[in-house]
């Protein structure tokens, strides 16, 4: 992937969940042999769920890049 384009959203219109599902995820290789995830939740599967503690149990269980500095907007 282009460095520029890294965190430029997924179009998650081309990935829509199908049938019960409230979760889209989309992963996508970054530099340094990091992975990118982008996850889209839907309100109605996920209200009163602890979605906070899941994506915390998911950085303890993979780890994390360290400190990324995002982009500024360009305009």
């Amino acid at each position: 992937m282009d460095s520029s384009e890294r965190f430029d959203p997924p179009d998650f219109r081309n990935r829509r969940i199908v049938g019960a599902g409230f979760l889209n995820v989309v992963c996508r290789k970054a530099p340094n042999d990091a992975i990118d995830i982008w996850i889209q939740v839907h309100h109605t599967g996920a209200d009163g769920l602890p979605m906070q503690e899941f994506l915390t149990r998911l950085e303890i269980a993979w780890g994390t890049e360290g400190e990324t500095l995002f982009p500024g907007d360009p305009g």
